[in-house]
């Protein structure tokens, strides 16, 4: 009988380890699960933001290629401006002289001073 009530309670022992195991193991089961579930969630969400942050940087790009590209043809109407006014300057220049100096042999004295 001692032995009996021995065995029994060893394998009662045993029976209990084995159901909290169990049950240890169904808790880090479901813990796991829970993890993984949240780390494919985070991929998921990178994935978009990831994308939407690439789709901002294209729209940001594309608003600053234009501002470079219209600053480039201010830049080019400024520069043909100024070409301009300096062929215009270099033009009235060479008309003053070749009035002027025909205007002082003309005259024939070279301290008569003609405005121009």
């Amino acid at each position: 009988m001692f032995l009996c009530s021995y065995i029994q309670d060893k394998l009662r022992a045993k029976h209990v380890l084995i159901s909290k195991l169990q049950e240890k193991n169904d808790l880090l089961q479901t813990q796991i699960s829970d993890a993984e579930h949240q780390l494919t969630s985070k991929k998921d969400l990178a994935d978009i933001l990831h994308a939407v942050d690439f789709n901002q940087l294209t729209i940001q790009n594309q608003q600053l290629m234009n501002k470079i590209r219209d600053k480039t043809h201010e830049f080019h109407r400024m520069k043909a401006r100024s070409n301009k006014a300096l062929q215009v300057d270099f033009v009235s220049m060479l008309l003053r002289h070749t009035c002027i100096e025909p205007s002082k042999r003309i005259c024939g004295t070279s301290n008569i001073m003609i405005s121009a």
